[in-house]
């Protein structure tokens, strides 16, 4: 009997199952990656998947990002499109400005059940790929100062690790940082993460 014709990841190919070993051996792990987004490209999910070595680590990391790859170079490109923030960012809602160290942006932030906030910080590193960081603060320096980043490190030829954070300092952290302010600001954090990932994966190439 034959197997329904949804089980097939592409009901186009004659195949019922589709299986991929990747092989071990140093530089071949960066030959994989590319056999890696011709089959994304192509729409092909093996239902088997295999491998030794470098193989098994470009393996895992594949399966682990929904058979989706995602260098430092897209994901960096969808940070810096500040014009398309509002059309995915549910944390970040518009970002606009320089981004030339001691240039000044402007930033409005809504955190998850929280009123819009707009503040003008300013840029303190911009390192094409690695990181963008910025400083803002409230009334003086010392009141309520936030040094907000995103860092990414290239995991490998197929992932992305990206950091993102604020460190808050001033003597009234402790009094406007907390309850709904601080949940509502850390949900926004991970809902942005959440839409980042589905940007960069849906504009992969």
């Amino acid at each position: 009997m034959s197997e329904p014709h949804e089980h097939r990841r592409r009901p186009d190919l004659p195949f019922r199952r589709i299986a991929l070993v990747l092989s071990g051996g140093g530089a071949l792990g960066a030959y994989e990656v590319g056999v890696l987004r011709v089959l994304e490209e192509a729409g092909i999910r093996p239902t088997i998947l295999a491998g030794v070595s470098v193989g098994a680590i470009n393996a895992v990391l594949w399966l682990a990002h929904d058979f989706h790859t995602a260098p430092v170079e897209r994901v960096w490109s969808v940070l810096m499109d500040f014009a398309a923030y509002p059309s995915w960012n549910p944390f970040i809602r518009s970002l606009s400005g320089g981004t030339t160290p001691g240039s000044r942006l402007t930033v409005t932030i809504e955190p998850v059940g929280g009123k819009a906030m707009s503040f003008s910080p300013q840029v303190i590193v911009c390192e094409r790929d690695k990181e963008l960081r910025w400083k803002g603060r409230v009334l003086l320096p010392g009141v309520f100062d936030g040094e907000h980043h995103f860092r990414l490190a290239r995991y490998d030829d197929a992932s992305t690790t990206f950091e993102h954070g604020e460190d808050f300092t001033g003597i009234l952290v402790p009094f406007v940082m907390r309850g709904s302010m601080k949940a509502g600001t850390e949900a926004g954090f991970v809902a942005m993460n959440h839409a980042l990932k589905d940007r960069v994966e849906a504009r992969r190439s």
